[in-house]
């Protein structure tokens, strides 16, 4: 018809079958594929899986079943795949899923064999795509104490987790600071991180930060808690004479 599509009808009355004759029909369409479409995730975190889904549509929009189509990543990181294969399916879809270990962006350029002839052919035949995967959020917590005296030394410690896993990280530094007074230390297989300096300034209320800043992986974070500096303990020592004689 004027739609192109053919409805053909048949029954199955075959000799020792039981019961009625079985009506069938199928539709059958003479427009070839014309359009691949596609679509999925613009970000995702990295390690963080991403699935794009291709659409294969005929001259008036019909799905288009057992196109062949190619998948292909291109870009920065660590992509658990470059490539794949798959064949759309009744509803003229197919996809594919890849993932990337690393804060980076991937392009991703789809293309059905429209024509069957095994060549990308560019136009209709594509569609392109991309993705960032980001950095990792994190948590970081100041677990040192709240207080220190003024000229003695205090040790500062803290903690460092990848927010989205809920995982400690190792071998990164954090930053400990009181008003001018601070030191770094680097956080251990649980994530701890401490050190040591003296308190130089004069006795009061202050804030102590622990802070992260972040890597080509993480996002930066930190804490800041009251922190009191106390007053130097003094001892006062009488030195004159003992005795007054008579005048």
């Amino acid at each position: 018809g004027a739609d192109e599509v053919v409805h053909p009808v048949w029954g199955d009355g075959r000799p020792g079958s039981p019961g009625d004759t079985d009506a069938h029909t199928a539709r059958v369409d003479f427009s070839p594929p014309t359009a691949v479409g596609a679509t999925g995730p613009a970000t995702k975190l990295w390690g963080e899986s991403a699935t794009f889904d291709a659409t294969v549509t005929g001259a008036h929009g019909e799905a288009e079943q057992f196109i062949p189509v190619e998948f292909i990543v291109t870009g920065g990181g660590s992509p658990s795949t470059t490539s794949g294969s798959a064949t759309t399916d009744a509803a003229g879809e197919a996809s594919f899923t890849f993932s990337n270990s690393a804060a980076s962006s991937n392009s991703i350029h789809v293309w059905a064999d429209l024509d069957e002839d095994g060549i990308d052919d560019g136009g209709a035949e594509g569609a392109d795509l991309s993705i960032t995967w980001e950095k990792h959020p994190t948590t970081t917590e100041y677990t040192g104490p709240s207080g220190g005296t003024f000229s003695d030394p205090v040790t500062f410690s803290g903690t460092l987790e990848d927010a989205s896993l809920g995982t400690p990280l190792a071998g990164e530094s954090i930053d400990f600071a009181v008003g001018a007074d601070g030191c770094s230390g680097t956080t251990d297989g649980t994530g701890s991180a401490s050190c040591s300096t003296s308190l130089t300034q004069p006795g009061g209320s202050y804030s102590v930060t622990a802070g992260f800043g972040g890597s080509s992986q993480y996002d930066s974070s930190s804490d800041t808690e009251d922190f009191e500096i106390f007053k130097e303990t003094t001892v006062t020592t009488y030195s004159g004479p003992t005795v007054i004689a008579d005048a």
